[in-house]
């Protein structure tokens, strides 16, 4: 086992080994997942990835890095991510979380001397779900050493939270400009060629806002179209917007591939 010693040596060098436990990570797709596999593709660190079982057996060959899979729900899943940390922590500088609110597992390896880092992204902050779920946020914001903020908003609010601002690194998350350097003017049929267009591209649900924007297209002089890109339930989205009488303004595409995705961007307006 490692002491404190020889941890203090290691991390003088470069690279640090860096174990990252994400429980969202491809090829589940999303926000958080984009972010994980994005900074463990471009670490100059050596990295090894716990993430969720996939069927895919053969998916993770198209990575560089090392991912070792796990069940990482339920009671089951809080006892193996208990001991991987516990075991890893002895070979590896630092612990990433890609959130935080499972960071306390890494309580007994924070004692053993490996910092505890995570990213926060916002929504996990207001945890809405069961007492059980509050008590491990709390637990895993005592536990976590530095956390990386990706915006000045989500500094505020895990400061609110009680996290020391000297623990708090803002890094707002980046854009991979080659690959959205991409031109394509053909647009849906659906969408007339001269009017502006207006894009969001996440999960149908609530707080991501899309009602929002219906309900301001109806305020607006100008006529804009609204292409509203990613998977959820859409119905009372599409009620709203005939309620508001521009459900001629408002498209739905549902979840569409990267490539297709590429081309949506392309010809919007305003994101």
């Amino acid at each position: 086992m490692a002491d404190s010693g020889s941890r203090e040596e290691r991390s003088s060098r470069d690279p640090l080994n860096v174990l990252m436990i994400s429980h969202l990570f491809p090829p589940e797709t999303g926000g958080v997942q984009r972010v994980a596999e994005s900074l463990a593709k471009h670490t100059s660190h050596d990295i090894t990835v716990i993430a969720p079982t996939v069927d895919d057996e053969l998916y993770d060959e198209r990575y560089s890095f090392d991912v070792l899979r796990y069940p990482l729900q339920g009671p089951i899943g809080l006892f193996v991510q208990f001991a991987l940390l516990l075991w890893f922590s002895q070979s590896h500088d630092r612990i990433y979380f890609t959130r935080p609110e499972y960071a306390f597992l890494a309580f007994p390896a924070r004692l053993l001397g490996c910092p505890v880092i995570s990213h926060a992204h916002g929504s996990e902050l207001y945890p809405d779900g069961s007492l059980l779920h509050r008590v491990f946020l709390k637990l895993s914001l005592i536990t976590i050493t530095d956390f990386v903020a990706i915006s000045h908003w989500t500094k505020t609010r895990l400061q609110e939270l009680g996290v020391s601002e000297s623990a708090i690194t803002v890094i707002p998350n980046g854009v991979d400009f080659e690959h959205y350097n991409v031109s394509h003017s053909a647009r849906p049929d659906r969408v007339p060629g001269e009017t502006p267009i207006l894009i969001t591209v996440g999960r149908v649900v609530p707080r991501k806002g899309q009602e929002i924007v219906i309900r301001a297209l109806s305020e607006l002089d100008d006529e804009i179209h609204y292409l509203v890109i990613g998977p959820g339930d859409t119905t009372d989205l599409m009620d709203l917007a005939e309620q508001r009488s521009v459900s001629n303004q408002v498209h739905f595409f549902g979840k569409v591939p990267e490539e297709e995705l590429l081309r949506y961007y392309s010809i919007a307006d305003i994101f």
